[in-house]
């Protein structure tokens, strides 16, 4: 019963900060990139942690980096906080991934 009582507690603190993010959205847009920027880090190291414990070894940190990089330059871009050019820093983290991937020294890269 009190694992039912935290997750509840913890579910509505999470809906409070994703609505009231939501909501402020068109007064300042520093809460809602915040937040969503953490959810990404989050859901990405969940992610990275749920392949490890298939025994599939990843770039975790390097992964969560760029998958929060790409989602922050996107979402700056998206109301115009930032320059369409910084879009183009989009490709080289995608590929980053793969190159570094490339020269560790694995039997198998991917």
């Amino acid at each position: 019963m009190k694992d039912i009582g935290i997750r509840l507690a913890s579910g509505i603190v999470f809906l409070v900060l994703v609505v009231g993010s939501i909501l402020f959205i068109n007064k300042t847009f520093i809460p809602f990139l915040a937040v969503f920027t953490f959810i990404t880090a989050v859901g990405l190291w969940e992610f990275y942690r749920i392949c490890e414990n298939e025994k599939i070894y990843v770039q975790k940190r390097h992964g969560i980096f760029v998958g929060t990089g790409i989602f922050f330059i996107t979402a700056l871009i998206s109301v115009d906080h930032a320059f369409f050019k910084y879009q183009l820093l989009v490709l080289p983290l995608m590929y980053a991934v793969f190159i570094r991937e490339l020269f560790r020294n694995r039997e198998n890269p991917f």
